[in-house]
């Protein structure tokens, strides 16, 4: 009787283990089971009809916990996509940031998010910041057409011009010489 006891208890153990292990999930699996109901909608054409309010935060997130997972820089375009669409310029440009910052070889967005990060810099009077872009889109890309714009733009914050005002008397001025 005891050693039935025994062994069903140990049978009963290594049942209970089985369970609790098969049943526990990584945090990535977690975070993933957070984002692939939704990966349709934000890969190719983004619908931001079809996918919750804040999945910014949630892709962002993700890349913040998982940089190497081979989904990353995707999601992070993403993350930058929606929050420029849904009109939160400040959460682009830092996503857009985190992209060039994290990703320095990574060819694929990188000119394109310069542009968010710089232009969403620009915009909130972070100067700095936004010339650090502006600065990559000259250096990086000089035969695109952008990198004239931005290596304009980047001079007239050098020169402390930064309203449209300014500029314009700047350059009128520059026209008269």
């Amino acid at each position: 009787m005891k050693k039935m006891n025994f062994r069903l208890i140990a049978v009963l153990s290594v049942i209970s283990i089985v369970v609790a292990l098969s049943s526990c999930k990584s945090k990535l699996d977690k975070s993933l089971e957070l984002i692939t109901p939704f990966e349709k909608y934000i890969t190719g054409k983004l619908v931001l009809d079809s996918i919750p309010q804040q999945f910014d935060t949630v892709l962002y997130r993700f890349v913040q916990d998982f940089p190497k997972h081979n989904k990353s820089i995707s999601y992070l375009y993403a993350a930058s996509q929606i929050a420029e669409k849904r009109g939160n310029g400040p959460k682009a440009a830092e996503y857009s940031a985190f992209y060039i910052d994290q990703y320095p070889s990574e060819k694929k967005y990188r000119m394109e998010l310069a542009v968010v990060a710089g232009h969403y810099y620009e915009m909130n009077t972070q100067f700095e910041k936004a010339l650090k872009y502006y600065d990559i889109l000259a250096n990086e890309f000089p035969t695109e057409p952008i990198a004239k714009q931005a290596a304009v733009t980047a001079k007239m914050i050098r020169l402390g011009l930064i309203t449209p005002e300014q500029q314009l008397e700047y350059l009128k001025q520059q026209i008269v010489k």
